[in-house]
């Protein structure tokens, strides 16, 4: 195929009118229209994925620490609870003490 022929070619291609149609440009107009907003909202959803893991890990870390913080709570409310009864038996304990050595220095 020589220049000849390919001329010839073009030449009989524009005049049967095989170039582009003006609805030919549209669609194409409207194909990367179309490609930008849909690379944009797939980029919008992966942001909107990751930031929805984010607080999901976050939310299950401040639930841990609040159940942590409430244990604790627990906990302390025990010993708070648990002192009175403690302050009795030490000071039984000091009471027998006191007495279980008060006869032997009477006898001696």
């Amino acid at each position: 195929m020589g220049p000849e022929e390919i001329k010839k070619i073009v030449e009989s291609a524009i005049q049967d009118g095989l170039g582009f149609i003006w609805w030919h440009y549209l669609i194409v107009v409207i194909l990367i229209c179309g490609s930008f907003f849909i690379e944009a909202y797939f980029k919008r959803k992966g942001q909107d994925l990751a930031t929805r893991e984010n607080i999901e890990d976050l939310t299950s870390l401040v639930e841990s620490v609040k159940k942590d913080i409430r244990d604790n709570e627990s906990i302390a409310q025990a010993k708070r609870q648990m002192m009175p009864a403690l302050k009795h038996c030490q000071l039984l304990i000091l009471f027998s003490l006191t007495f279980s050595q008060t006869p032997s220095l009477l006898h001696n």
